[in-house]
């Protein structure tokens, strides 16, 4: 079984009086593609407040199994969500999100959600691009500026006077740069493979852990100290 994260989730709807999703965007464990499953034959478990369902695969046409843990009450709009989402088969080949992914901004959390989909679906191109777009929003984020200003080599070059940075750090960010412009641009000789796009990834993902998660950490880890005696 493998969870899902929340922002998978394309439309809800109000099911048995709790929000079930209608339809979710993730790769499908038998051919990989990056699909949408619609939900279908739903069952609900009141004495374990679980909605089971299934979906199929509109690529290869195989079937999946899906969980709905803990749903919020449809009545109220901002309880749309749940505590769990999970499909079967788990396909436990794919790229997973980081540890700590929940503390990374929204907003980049879903381009770096994208750019795990289309790699678990193996296109490389759009892999190298989506992280340089996460990468992009990173460093929006972090700087305040607003997107189309300058091009990102210069805010990258300029990052060091926003943020508390080493050297290995700006050349890390450089590279994920460097990886997708070779992503974004046609080349005869030079197409983006799976060695650049696992490359490009994990680069991408020691990046958000050093400005998202880790802090986080030691942020819970310092609280828990200062309480103690």
């Amino acid at each position: 079984m493998r969870t899902l994260p929340p922002n998978t989730v394309t439309d809800w709807t109000g099911t048995s009086n709790w929000w079930i999703p209608r339809s979710l965007d993730t790769n499908c464990p038998f051919c990989r593609r990056a699909v949408n499953f619609a939900l279908e034959s739903q069952i609900w478990d009141s004495n374990r407040k679980t909605m089971a369902s299934t979906a199929r695969c509109p690529g290869c046409g195989e079937h999946i199994s899906i969980w709905v843990v803990d749903p919020g009450p449809a009545k109220d709009s901002s309880k749309k969500g749940a505590s769990c989402i999970a499909i079967f088969p788990p396909n436990e080949d794919n790229h997973k999100p980081i540890d700590g992914a929940e503390h990374v901004p929204e907003a980049i959390r879903r381009a770096y959600s994208e750019a795990i989909q289309v790699y678990n679906a193996k296109v490389w191109s759009a892999t190298t691009t989506l992280c340089r777009r996460t990468l992009e929003g990173m460093v929006l984020h972090l700087t305040g500026l607003q997107s189309g200003n300058k091009p990102l080599a210069q805010m990258l070059r300029e990052l060091p006077t926003k943020v508390d940075l080493g050297k290995p750090i700006t050349s890390l960010a450089d590279s994920v740069r460097l990886g997708g412009n070779l992503g974004a641009h046609f080349d005869m000789g030079a197409d983006p493979d799976e060695e650049l796009a696992k490359t490009m990834l994990d680069l991408l993902e020691y990046l958000l852990e050093y400005f998202f998660t880790i802090p986080k950490l030691i942020e819970s880890a310092q609280s828990v100290l200062d309480k103690k005696p």
